[in-house]
């Protein structure tokens, strides 16, 4: 691919003696201290992250982890394609993002799930939003590994409502989640670009360009990504 670059999986290779430097590599892998990788080529093209993404999507590693195993086929799949990646990327945002609040409140025995509500949404981000209980609102997708679904088909995703219009960061938050998101995109093999690199000068809102992106392109993930493509089908 033209416009790849190598990445490394480590493998963990059993030694006769641990102290043997370098590790002992099978044919096609190569030594690194002691373990020994496979070269892979990363996606051909590098995925666009904005600094509202970042900000208004998942937080755990377990599910900025899972965002990204969707991002990695979305970088191949629309190579060449920058508005319907940008859409697909925003839809994979938001339907992670209230995966994480659905499955933080469906063990939530908290009075009125406050706890998962504020780990959900922030704690700096609970006024002047309506709460909502993506468990009680959505089921597990069957179809997309830890992503959930709207259980209505004509229900919306609430994102408008539930999330803040102005979100603020301090510079050491952002540096912590932006090492945080770029770590977890290289496990997966997903090249980063765009503006979620530097912090935004002023407050981000949650709501515009972000849950309006999202909000009405269907009940599930699936469909959101359907969606994307219908009114991007070759830009």
């Amino acid at each position: 691919m033209g416009d790849s670059v190598v990445c490394k999986y480590e493998v963990v290779v059993p030694k006769a003696e641990p102290t043997v430097r370098p590790a002992t590599c099978m044919q096609g892998t190569v030594p690194d201290g002691e373990t020994c990788i496979i070269p892979l080529d990363c996606p051909s093209g590098p995925i666009q992250l904005s600094y509202t993404a970042l900000a208004c999507g998942p937080k755990s590693d377990q599910f900025i982890g899972r965002m990204f195993e969707e991002l990695e086929m979305i970088a191949e799949s629309t190579f060449n394609k920058p508005h319907q990646q940008s859409c697909k990327t925003t839809c994979t945002s938001v339907w992670a993002k209230v995966a994480e609040c659905a499955s933080l409140a469906k063990d939530d025995t908290s009075s009125n799930k406050i706890n998962s509500w504020t780990a959900c949404i922030g704690d700096t981000a609970t006024k002047g939003v309506q709460y909502v209980d993506f468990s009680q609102l959505m089921r597990k997708d069957r179809s997309k590994k830890m992503f959930w679904r709207l259980r209505d088909r004509n229900e919306n995703l609430h994102c408008y409502s539930a999330f803040a219009s102005a979100v603020n960061f301090d510079g050491k938050t952002w540096f912590d989640l932006t090492r945080q998101v770029e770590d977890l995109a290289a496990k997966n093999y997903v090249r980063l670009q765009g503006t979620y690199v530097k912090k935004p000068a002023s407050s981000i809102s949650c709501r515009e360009g972000y849950c309006t992106a999202a909000d009405r392109r269907g009940t599930s993930l699936s469909a959101c990504l359907s969606d994307c493509e219908m009114q991007f089908p070759d830009k």
